[in-house]
């Protein structure tokens, strides 16, 4: 009874993050968020029905949503990083290809662990992946905000709301995750309640700062975070035309 009542405040509170969003025309400055957030509410529809109908068929789809919905939930981080980023577009172009590059290498090693015969469809195996990932979303999302804070960039209500909800969600889900992975059974009884609640509060966090439009406020010209990545791909290519050079003269006979 406990768990229903959790689920359809989560559900409703969904349906007023996204109702809202279109109100207020957020959907078109954020909509990888709110794509992620209109397939976490039809899966969430999708799941229930699925178990109230049968638990073997909910117990088969339920890893494949799971895996869905973290590729699409690494959208958000990518999100982040354009909008925070938008008047440093070198900067966000670096940090994009970084991104891509290190999400392809976590997909990569579980499918070598499915080839070496770690079975995807394992809940051992899932979990580790998505601990992995949620991981390496965290060390992204503390990086950037490294950057906003050390680079002083203003950032709205809106992006603020969505950084601060989405890493309480990663931070409590490396813990929950951590602690799944490491007792096991013995947290699965209270596991089904520690999820929920803590989402419902990262929901309330969305819900009062995505409740209207704010403005993006205008990045100070004095910031230099572009001038300093312009100073390290020179520098960068400076190395490897050295390098270059010297290999070269290395192998000429």
């Amino acid at each position: 009874m406990l768990t229903q009542l959790i689920w359809a405040i989560g559900v409703s509170l969904e349906v007023l993050v996204l109702l809202r969003g279109a109100r207020g025309r957020l959907i078109i400055r954020f909509p990888l968020f709110y794509t992620y957030l209109a397939f976490v509410l039809l899966n969430d529809l999708f799941m229930f029905v699925a178990y109230r109908t049968s638990s073997a068929t909910y117990a088969r789809i339920y890893w494949p949503t799971q895996f869905l919905g973290l590729v699409i939930g690494c959208a958000i981080i990518f999100e982040i990083y354009r909008v925070g980023l938008k008047a440093f577009p070198g900067t966000a172009r670096m940090a994009r290809n970084l991104l891509l590059f290190v999400f392809a290498m976590v997909f990569a090693k579980a499918i070598v662990n499915g080839l070496d015969g770690v079975s995807l469809r394992s809940a051992a195996s899932n979990l580790e992946l998505e601990r992995n990932l949620r991981v390496v979303q965290s060390c992204a999302l503390l990086a950037l905000v490294a950057v906003f804070l050390l680079y002083a960039i203003p950032l709205s209500r809106n992006l603020k709301g969505i950084l601060l909800g989405y890493g309480i969600f990663l931070g409590v889900s490396v813990v929950q995750l951590t602690f799944m992975n490491l007792l096991g059974v013995k947290i699965e009884a209270i596991w089904p309640y520690l999820q929920p609640v803590s989402y419902l509060l990262i929901l309330a966090v969305w819900a009062a700062a995505l409740w209207s439009r704010s403005e993006e406020p205008e990045a100070n010209r004095k910031i230099v975070l572009e001038d300093d990545y312009r100073r390290l791909v020179s520098a960068t290519r400076r190395r490897f035309r050295e390098s270059g050079s010297a290999l070269g003269k290395a192998v000429r006979p």
